[in-house]
């Protein structure tokens, strides 16, 4: 059988139309969604949900970092020298001891190998999708 692409479907090919909806939350997706791929099985979810993704109960909201908001008078930056080869160049960098004092003791986003998760590589790490 012979099918002509500008009138003509394939007869093999089944389109199956269907509301497709969010996996956490159940709302309806009107506008393309978010595919989540855990243990190689894809989710889909919705933008709201999606924006979750990157927190957690004790951060909810990234403006109440205790690095930003905690009254320590320990400065929040220091300048650092860096040397590549014979340059040396002036830089600011977080304040190790202030680090020290409110991320490593009041933020459970903190590890040693990433720092602020929540910074550097957009996630806390505590909040899990419910699938």
């Amino acid at each position: 059988m012979k099918v002509d692409p500008n009138s003509d479907s394939c007869p093999k090919y089944v389109y199956e139309l269907y509301m497709k909806y969010c996996e956490i939350c159940g709302q309806p997706l009107l506008v393309p969604g978010i595919v989540d791929i855990v243990d190689g099985k894809p989710h889909l979810i919705c933008t709201t949900c999606g924006s979750k993704m990157n927190t957690c109960e004790t951060c909810k909201e990234i403006s109440k970092c205790d690095f930003e908001i905690n009254p320590s008078p320990i400065e929040k930056t220091i300048n650092k020298q860096v040397r590549q080869g014979n340059m040396v160049m002036m830089t600011t960098v977080k304040n190790p001891k202030r680090v020290d004092e409110t991320c490593k003791k009041n933020c459970k986003c903190y590890d040693e190998k990433n720092e602020c998760r929540r910074q550097n590589i957009q996630t806390c790490g505590h909040w899990c999708a419910p699938y």
